[in-house]
């Protein structure tokens, strides 16, 4: 579990910007908290759930999983972010 959590707040840092220049506020924000125990729990179960498509029977429409898990709490993080990319 310690390595869910700690890609969780991997991501975090990198959509956030945080650095060891530009560190995390210490204690961090509520918010990020519950990303990291959201995302994380995301992580661990990742190993149990098929990815891609999935065919459920000869007649039926194959259910196609999302692909980018991460958009969610990246919306959530956003109030938090103080810096946008430029492309």
């Amino acid at each position: 579990m310690q390595r869910c959590l700690d890609a969780a707040a991997a991501e975090i840092d990198w959509e956030l910007g945080y650095t060891t220049e530009a560190p995390a506020p210490s204690p961090p924000p509520d918010l990020v908290a519950e990303v990291n125990l959201e995302r994380a729990e995301e992580h661990w179960k990742q190993s149990l759930s098929a990815t891609g498509v999935l065919t459920v029977g000869p007649e039926m429409v194959p259910i196609v999983q999302p692909w980018n898990t991460w958009a969610r709490h990246a919306l959530k993080l956003r109030p938090l972010k103080t810096a946008e990319g430029v492309a």
